[in-house]
């Protein structure tokens, strides 16, 4: 039908899965402008992360290395991006 030619959000229930998923990795000090968008067959996530400023570039890329793999599990052929925020 037209709605699927729309680009539209993920559902309330996919959001709130998603924000609960990144929220429980130990290091992910927050979420915030969660984009999500699905049109045809193409999905993207996008949102900012919230990481403690004062740890290694390395240690900061692992984690949103691990938050990513977990959302692609969750959330197959999506396209996802995490901005790293330093708190």
């Amino acid at each position: 039908g037209f709605q699927r030619l729309m680009d539209q959000e993920f559902s309330d229930e996919e959001r709130d899965a998603i924000i609960a998923l990144v929220r429980a990795h130990p290091h992910a000090l927050g979420i915030h402008e969660l984009r999500t968008r699905q049109g045809g067959m193409r999905r993207f996530i996008q949102f900012h992360l919230d990481l403690d400023g004062n740890q290694p570039l390395h240690e900061a890329h692992a984690i949103t290395e691990e938050i990513e793999e977990s959302l692609r599990k969750a959330y197959p052929r999506t396209e996802i991006f995490i901005h790293q925020d330093p708190k």
